[in-house]
């Protein structure tokens, strides 16, 4: 417990994710999630979340994040379709910056059914903003 409190409580700063993407022929060739610490280093933060592959004319693929580590490949996405855009926290069960994709389907967060999906698109949009 005293390690968790360390990082979860008594040390400033949140997890800054990222994403590292690649494709082969539309298809997901890697899919890599990336956590560092706002500041200081040497601090993860395990917590779970959910990622989300968007398409048009269908419901997003959800996939589940179960323990977030510094550095790992999701590979339940391998071979999947190239989305439109990828969330991640869509349920905002997550902790910390979570990165937005910035492609040219940048736009359709903002016609996102789901609200609580929506709500996290604009939680995450504004929380990239402040770090800018």
């Amino acid at each position: 417990m005293t390690s968790w409190n360390e990082v979860w409580v008594n040390d400033p700063g949140r997890p800054v994710f990222d994403w590292d993407i690649s494709f082969k022929e539309d298809k997901v060739n890697t899919f890599n999630l990336i956590q560092q610490p706002e500041m200081g280093e040497g601090r993860l933060w395990f917590q779970s979340f959910d990622l989300d592959l968007h398409y048009p004319n269908q419901e997003a693929i959800t996939i589940e994040i179960e323990d977030s580590l510094e550095h790992q490949s999701v590979k339940e996405v391998i071979g999947l379709d190239k989305p439109d855009f990828v969330q991640m926290n869509p349920s905002g069960k997550g902790y910390g910056v979570m990165p937005v994709d910035t492609g040219p389907e940048l736009t359709a967060v903002f016609s996102l059914e789901n609200k609580v999906a929506r709500a996290a698109a604009y939680i995450n949009l504004y929380e990239n903003m402040l770090n800018q």
